[in-house]
Order: structure tokens, then sequence, then C-alpha cells
């Protein structure tokens, strides 16, 4: 009970981080892949959130696979 506690508590404390961080920083970065000369503006906001959802899922399918 206490281990299912302070799992939720640290992610909602991550989820608390990355959403103030998004908040600060609404500012636009470049994203380009080396041989290809095209680039796309994204928000980093969005950047953030969309790495976070991919840790997060990648994190619980791998946990998933050691049961």
């Amino acid at each position: 009970m206490l281990k299912s506690f302070i799992s939720k508590f640290v992610f909602l404390f991550f989820c608390a981080i990355v959403i103030l961080f998004s908040l600060a920083n609404p500012d636009y970065v470049s994203l380009g892949i080396w041989p290809l000369e095209r680039r796309v503006d994204v928000p980093l906001y969005f950047m953030v959130i969309i790495v976070f959802t991919i840790g997060f899922l990648l994190g619980n399918i791998f946990r998933l696979l050691k049961k």
C-alpha cells in the first residue's frame, strides 16, 4: 500500500514539474533530421510533453515485460 502511494506521489510530482516547465517555456524549437533540409518549428512545451509521454509508456511496457 505504501509503495503504491509513493509511486502515485512521484508520478504526480513529475507531472506537475512537466506542466510547470511547459507553461514557463512557450518558445518554439526547430526540429530537423540531418540529411534532410526540411525543418519543423514546434512549441517547446509540446516536445516536453511528448518526450515525457513516450518515457512513461516505455517504462510501463518494460515493467510489464519484466513481470
